[in-house]
């Protein structure tokens, strides 16, 4: 009797054992010719996953595949690429999601190619930008847009913009109405934007002030140009200067606020060099200073509304030549060729090797492209990286030298020396730790009169000692008298 027991729990251990088999999901299987067959979730060398998808019986991708090529895409296991398979080719709806700017393009492959209409999305679904493409490379019309509205149109040819680029759209909340005109079909492409102030009235209609106007060449900001933006406060900020061909601003710039003088700067490269000041809302200056290569660098003053000089100073430029910016060397490439990436042994591939092209309306011919795509393949292979260029990452513009502060009524308010140092000192008005400069000796303090207030000694920019105008050491919270 017992022994009949045991035969049957046997069975019935066995015959569940068989039926939990037959419920359990299959993966990764591989038929008799040793082709992969069934659905599959192929891992990397750290566990997490590549890819996931069905093979047929023939050993090819077949339905919907999910590609997790970037490490942001394994580790947080959402796919940067999905797509369908039919045979192992390309064909019907495929989209990729970009894992750091969250931009998304959507469209259909056919053959095994991007193929017509494919639009692309930002992080908050609102279209940027719609057009064609034919066998992977963009052609004929496309379509940008800002702000889900349509910005501008034109044409491509072979992956190049070609023949004249129409633009038309507003921005500052409808404020400002951009209008322009960039021609493709020369050797070095020429444009010119329009900037008109919106008025809008409810009696009368809506009004439109031509306010700002410039030049573009080869797609970058060149020769004279006039700026025009609403400031924070409903101002009227006009900017005008020169770029020099590249996109950066150059030589003198003068920025009015309401016709008024607000802001007076130079600029090398698209830094601020040389002279630099600013202007209250009447036109009467606020500060003075001067850049080398966007750091403030030499003398300074600042002025009270009136006229008056409020402070007066020096600056210098700290730079910590044993802490470098290295500046690796990338391959630049559009979006779309994530597409390509799920073709190869991405994983073997070093991902952060591309620097992905963020503009969406990018203009480069097709061979170019495929002669960057070829550089990657080896590149990426490549256990380093090739630098190139070498910063100092630690560049400060810092306080040096006697410092002024006045009262309005021209009488020294404080006085001291700084050192050519950064330091982290407590603010007890704000209740945090907070980067200064670093004070330095004896400083004091006057009252609007002229006399003596306070008096505070420094040390490599920490205070150690105050005194009171009675020559007796105080809390520098309490004020209190304390014991030497």
């Amino acid at each position: 009797m017992r022994l009949t027991i045991m035969f049957c729990l046997a069975c019935l251990f066995c015959m569940s054992s068989v039926e939990a088999q037959k419920k359990r999901p299959k993966y990764n299987q591989i038929n008799a010719e040793g082709q992969r067959i069934g659905y599959w979730i192929i891992k990397g060398k750290d566990g997490k996953p590549l890819a996931k998808g069905r093979y047929n019986e023939n050993g090819e991708k077949e339905g919907r595949w999910r590609f997790y090529i970037s490490p942001i895409g394994r580790y947080a296991d959402e796919p940067d690429v999905v797509g369908q398979y039919e045979n192992g080719v390309k064909n019907g709806r495929w989209e990729l999601v970009d894992s750091r700017t969250k931009v998304k393009m959507k469209g259909k492959f056919t053959n095994d190619s991007m193929n017509g209409v494919w639009i692309i999305y930002n992080h908050l679904d609102d279209k940027l930008a719609a057009g064609k493409y034919l066998n992977g490379i963009r052609q004929d019309e496309w379509l940008l847009f800002k702000d889900d509205r349509l910005m501008a149109k034109g044409r491509y040819s072979n992956g190049q913009k070609t023949g004249r680029w129409q633009y038309d759209y507003y921005i500052d909340k409808g404020n400002v109405h951009i209008k322009g005109e960039f021609d493709f079909g020369q050797e070095r492409a020429s444009g010119k934007m329009e900037y008109y102030k919106v008025d809008r009235h409810p009696r009368f209609g809506t009004e439109e002030l031509l306010v700002g106007t410039g030049s573009f060449l080869n797609g970058l900001r060149e020769g004279r140009w006039i700026e025009y933006k609403r400031g924070l406060n409903g101002g009227e900020l006009v900017a005008t200067g020169y770029y020099d061909g590249e996109g950066r601003r150059t030589g003198l710039w003068k920025t009015t606020l309401d016709a008024e003088p607000f802001r007076q700067e130079t600029f090398n490269d698209g830094k601020r060099q040389g002279v630099f000041k600013t202007y209250y809302d009447d036109g009467t200056p606020k500060y003075s200073t001067a850049y080398e290569d966007g750091l403030e660098l030499g003398f300074f003053t600042s002025y009270y509304e009136s006229g008056e000089i409020r402070a007066k100073g020096a600056h210098t430029i700290l730079k910590d030549q044993k802490d470098m910016d290295t500046l690796f060397y990338k391959i630049e490439l559009p979006y779309e060729y994530k597409f390509k990436l799920v073709d190869q042994d991405f994983e073997r591939l070093n991902y952060n090797a591309i620097q992905w092209i963020d503009k969406v309306d990018y203009s480069v011919s097709a061979d170019s492209l495929e002669e960057r795509w070829q550089e990657y393949l080896s590149y990426g292979l490549a256990k380093e990286f090739r630098i190139k260029k070498l910063t100092p990452r630690k560049q400060y513009s810092v306080r040096i030298g006697e410092y002024v502060q006045y009262h309005i009524n021209g009488k020294e308010h404080i006085k001291g020396k700084y050192l050519p140092k950064l330091i982290i000192e407590y603010n007890p008005l704000t209740g945090r730790k907070e980067r200064s400069y670093a004070k330095t000796g004896e400083w004091v303090e006057n009252d609007p009169v002229g006399y003596l207030r306070f008096k505070y000694f420094f040390k490599d920019g920490v205070l150690v000692r105050m005194e009171n105008n009675k020559g007796r050491k105080i809390d520098p919270y309490t004020f209190k008298e304390l014991e030497d």
